[in-house]
């Protein structure tokens, strides 16, 4: 992640998401983009609004792209707030506590899976 975004979050229901989804799927059909969603198979089944997490890049609308997106961000209903964290400090954060290099060799990075066994 060569920029400075950072990870924003909004409140959205069923309909909304479906939307975010489609409006996503349709630039995928044109340039090669990559959206992960980990969620529950029926991710509304115990809530009518769930929080989504977005890069800020995205939620300005990403250069034009996501226009439902950015004008989601400005509407207060859906609560927009930036956490400010970097979103290559995070990921870096969250690895060191999920595993541990094993090896770097000429800049190949091999690494292991944390457990009990493993200190950080």
């Amino acid at each position: 992640s060569p920029y400075n975004n950072t990870t924003c979050t909004l409140s959205v229901d069923k309909a909304t998401y479906k939307k975010i989804m489609a409006e996503q799927r349709k630039l995928l059909k044109k340039q090669y983009q990559t959206i992960i969603t980990y969620a529950d198979k029926d991710l509304f089944k115990k809530k009518d609004k769930v929080l989504v997490a977005f890069n800020s890049y995205a939620l300005s609308g990403a250069g034009g792209k996501f226009p439902f997106l950015r004008d989601l961000a400005k509407n207060k209903k859906h609560m927009f707030k930036n956490n400010n964290i970097i979103i290559r400090d995070g990921l870096r954060q969250y690895l060191k506590g999920k595993v541990f290099i094993v090896s770097n060799t000429h800049g190949k990075i091999s690494i292991k899976q944390k457990n009990e066994h493993h200190p950080r």
